[in-house]
């Protein structure tokens, strides 16, 4: 049936629901689950390379989506007995610039280039 699930999360109250579900088919499936959040990049348009906030706005954003992703990890901990938990990476956003990108028009491709992807493989 599923050997994979893939479940985005922004953290809200309701993917976290979607989370708590993908776990728990995933323990009665026996499938490998995959969370998976992005971090908004700061549009800097206009205001130069010297903005003081940027760094500031990056790093809560980066904690903001570790939370995310631990939170999710403890769902899962709470479902799946014996869960290791995961590692973090984030070579992720070429595999999956390479997946959505081929073939993608020019302006769906211009959209994935403006987040920062980070996942818990």
């Amino acid at each position: 049936m599923y050997q994979h699930i893939l479940v985005p999360t922004d953290g809200t109250p309701l993917s976290a629901s979607a989370v708590k579900e993908a776990v728990s088919l995933a323990k009665t499936v026996g499938a490998k689950v995959t969370v998976l959040t992005v971090i908004h990049r700061l549009p800097t348009l206009g205001l130069g390379p010297s903005y003081p906030y940027a760094d500031e706005f990056s790093r809560h954003a980066h904690a903001d989506a570790e939370r995310t992703l631990t939170e999710a990890e403890q769902e899962a901990r709470c479902l799946i007995p014996g869960f290791d938990g995961a590692v973090f990476s984030r070579e992720w956003k070429d595999a999956l610039w390479a997946r959505f990108s081929t073939g993608a028009p020019r302006r769906q491709r211009q959209s994935v280039e403006r987040y920062s992807i980070v996942k818990r493989a």
